[in-house]
């Protein structure tokens, strides 16, 4: 079988880990890169900082930096926090 590259996109990764999610994700990419006797390669996209080029596991931290605009400026608050949230 060939290669393969798998991108996951979370919300949490190490260091940044608040609940089982973030371990789920670790040890799902961890395994997925040791299939087929570590011939694939897992691109894992989170929300924070991270930044580990090396190895099977590539993590990069991605930043949202965008503005959803509201209709009613009551709401802008709540869109605010939840764009940072995810």
């Amino acid at each position: 079988m060939k290669s393969v590259k798998i991108a996951i996109l979370t919300n949490e990764y190490p260091p940044h880990i608040y609940g089982g999610a973030g371990v789920h994700v670790e040890y799902l990419s961890r395994e997925l890169a040791r299939q087929e006797g570590g011939k694939h390669h897992v691109n894992v996209y989170c929300f924070g900082e991270q930044s580990d080029p090396s190895g099977r596991i590539t993590v990069e931290g991605v930043r949202l930096d965008f503005n959803f605009p509201s209709q009613d400026a009551r709401h802008q608050r709540l869109l605010d926090t939840l764009f940072e949230t995810f």
